[in-house]
């Protein structure tokens, strides 16, 4: 016999999965809507897309300079600021690549919330410990991985070229090549492929029950 209340959280947490799956799904169309429209072969004059990055300015020694009459500390040393820093592509291609990456990590988030829609859908069911859900939690805890890697590093790799011809006098512009990476997202991965295991051992010995009895 079904738990009401189980199904009923159920319901109401498959709908927000799904409002998720839409606001994405949306997103997503949007995107591939504006590459079809301003693909390079025809409209090579496109409006480019504002850019931002986060870039660290390590100045000059003589670039700022730091005063105090406070008597506790000996030396203030500035070694590091972030700023935002805003471009734009020179190259249609490249803002039109940059876009399909974009994409990309859509269509990841998208699959994500497919997965855990199947699974709370299970639930409701009374079916939350099979081999099915196994698997779909391997999905998911594989395909955090990869965003939690894939998204941060693209911004890497677009800032790093933008910055490769750009001079600043007075000091150096630098990256952070860990900002946008998501440790939450990358450890909750692994802690779900850690469960994904402990999903597939029950659904196996709730198997080995129903055989034996």
């Amino acid at each position: 016999m079904k738990n009401p209340n189980r199904t009923h959280g159920a319901r109401w947490l498959a709908m927000l999965i799904g409002l998720g799956q839409i606001v994405i799904g949306a997103a997503a169309a949007g995107a591939v809507l504006w590459m079809l429209i301003s693909f390079p072969v025809w409209w090579g004059d496109a409006p480019r897309v504002p850019l931002p990055i986060e870039v660290g300015i390590r100045a000059e020694s003589d670039f700022l300079a730091l005063e105090s009459t406070d008597t506790t500390f000996r030396t203030w040393e500035l070694g590091r600021m972030n700023a935002k820093l805003e471009v734009t592509f020179a190259s249609p291609w490249a803002q039109w690549a940059y876009l399909y990456l974009a994409l990309l990590e859509f269509v990841l988030v998208f699959l994500i919330l497919h997965f855990l829609r199947k699974i709370v859908g299970s639930i409701s069911a009374g079916e939350a410990f099979s081999a099915l859900n196994a698997g779909r939690l391997r999905w998911v805890g594989g395909l955090l991985i990869l965003e939690a890697i894939f998204g941060p590093g693209a911004a890497v790799i677009v800032s790093k070229v933008a910055l490769q011809s750009l001079d600043f006098i007075g000091g150096e512009l630098t990256i952070n090549w860990f900002r946008d990476f998501s440790e939450g997202g990358f450890f909750s991965g692994w802690i779900i492929l850690i469960l994904s295991e402990v999903f597939r051992q029950g659904a196996e010995m709730k198997r080995e029950q129903s055989l034996t009895i």
